[in-house]
């Protein structure tokens, strides 16, 4: 049985910027030759993670004429997007932080009832500032994944998959205490499970179906209303576990 061995690492930049609840209040001046107000941010971090990754590629040939097998696991510190599959920016309100693609840029929609907050390589805490060095830093996450998937052909036209994940993110504790009596972060544990089936009449050319179950925990941020309260508010209340079904058509051509 042959395949393929992969190991990799990365090193991160984090930027991080942390802006008063007024700094966008007052709108940029428009009188011709005045100077804009811009919004300058109160403290600012400059820090560096990492992110290492191995992974296995085996070739099962001897069950069908091009069927393989995949298992990856990653970890890292301060680096979120290289276990959730990419550094896209995404606008968020009035903030921009990492986000993966999965469902709606977030773990899953927002009609699961909350946004579990993931995403960010570093969160600023009380004990952000070191008086003793005059430093600034913001408190970096770690986390890790593990993903694997076999695809099986059933005949050389059609193929079908079963692939799945566990993905763990978590947060120092004075992060999950929040900053300045904020609501606190969540950790969060989540898992995918899915299949597909693909017809491949041409080569290049694939019709298929697809489904896949997303399982996602978080837990209670440090400083959260009780539900009754986000209730009065008009809020929904606060769901540790949230359960996602997803399925698609595809119709895809290749050149």
């Amino acid at each position: 049985m042959r395949g393929a061995v992969q190991l990799s690492a990365a090193a991160h930049q984090v930027n991080a910027s942390l802006f008063g609840a007024s700094a966008l209040t007052t709108p940029a001046a428009t009188v011709a030759g005045s100077t804009p107000a811009y919004a300058f941010p109160a403290l600012t971090s400059n820090s560096y993670g990492f992110a290492v990754q191995g992974g296995l590629q085996l070739n099962a040939d001897v069950l069908s004429p091009g069927d393989k097998f995949w298992i990856e696991a990653a970890y890292e510190h301060g680096a979120f997007g290289y276990i959730a599959g990419n550094n896209l920016g995404f606008n968020y309100g009035a903030v921009n932080q990492n986000r993966f693609a999965g469902s709606g840029f977030t773990p899953t929609d927002y009609s699961a009832g909350w946004n579990a907050q993931a995403g960010s390589d570093c969160v600023f805490t009380s004990t952000t500032f070191n008086a003793s060095t005059g430093s600034v830093s913001c408190q970096q996450q770690w986390g890790w994944d593990i993903t694997g998937a076999y695809k099986h052909y059933w005949i050389p036209t059609l193929a079908s998959a079963v692939y799945g994940s566990y993905l763990e993110e978590h947060f120092p504790g004075d992060a999950l205490a929040g900053f300045g009596g904020a609501v606190g972060v969540s950790n969060l544990k989540e898992g995918r499970v899915g299949t597909n089936l693909v017809w491949t009449p041409l080569k290049g050319f694939d019709i298929g179906a697809e489904f896949s179950y997303v399982h996602l925990n978080q837990t209670r941020p440090a400083g959260l209303a009780s539900d009754a309260l986000l209730n009065e508010s008009g809020l929904p209340s606060f769901q540790a576990n949230t359960n996602q079904y997803e399925g698609r058509l595809r119709v895809q051509r290749a050149f």
